[in-house]
């Protein structure tokens, strides 16, 4: 745990891959990641109750909720749609060239 609460957890896209490990974020709330530098401008988070089967993450239109994805930024994620989220992977929109690491920050559910 670091400060005020927040945790940080560790995800994975292999080089030439767009999808990432799968990490369990159950109990606790995604507030948001620490990206490196990244091939895909963009990427959407897909979510599962048993680490099987995903679904995409979509907006209250019904669209996948696509995060734009800043090299080197921390980038601050709208709990509205990342809450209640369980077993996740973030997709990039494009394969990356090499291993990316990205750090999770989340925060205990109330």
């Amino acid at each position: 745990m670091s400060s005020a609460g927040i945790a940080n957890i560790q995800m994975t896209i292999a080089s030439g891959a767009t999808d990432s490990s799968i990490v369990d974020v159950g109990g606790s709330l995604l507030v948001g990641v620490m990206l490196p530098t990244m091939t895909g401008a963009t990427f959407t988070i897909k979510n599962s109750v048993d680490g099987i089967d995903f679904s995409t993450v979509c907006d209250d239109s019904g669209n996948a909720y696509t995060v734009i994805a800043t090299d080197g930024a921390y980038v601050a994620l709208d709990t509205f749609y990342t809450a209640g989220l369980s077993k996740i992977q973030f997709i990039s929109a494009t394969g990356e060239a090499a291993q990316r690491v990205l750090y999770l920050a989340t925060k205990a559910a109330a």
